[in-house]
């Protein structure tokens, strides 16, 4: 994987009119140009644009309000979306900083990504 940008993708399973839609893989693409990865400061930067493309990519639309935004950030497309983008990344410090912000997700989903 390119250290430029990092994909992210979410595998979204939509369901219209009562009637279950096949899941479909959505991709956002974050740029890391001029990122410091190994700098603290620079992944807490990284961190907030990928938490903005994973709300993205788990269906927020940019006239969303905070209640649908809160809905997507506890859903397992944006939890599964934001942690594999992390772990993609192997930055310890984005690895760090998202330990941070999501403590109990962190452990779970970093362990994962080293096995």
């Amino acid at each position: 994987m390119s250290r430029t940008t990092i994909a992210l993708a979410a595998c979204l399973t939509l369901i219209a009119a009562g009637a279950q839609a096949a899941p479909r893989e959505t991709h956002v693409l974050v740029p890391t140009a001029g990122f410091d990865l190994s700098s603290a400061k620079d992944a807490k930067v990284l961190l907030g644009r990928l938490e903005q493309a994973s709300l993205q990519a788990c269906g927020q639309g940019s006239a969303s309000g905070m209640i649908a935004q809160a809905t997507i950030k506890r859903s397992d497309c944006y939890r599964g979306a934001l942690g594999s983008a992390v772990a993609a990344a192997k930055a310890p410090a984005l690895d760090l900083a998202f330990a941070a912000a999501y403590p109990a997700q962190a452990s779970t989903e970093l362990a994962s990504a080293q096995r």
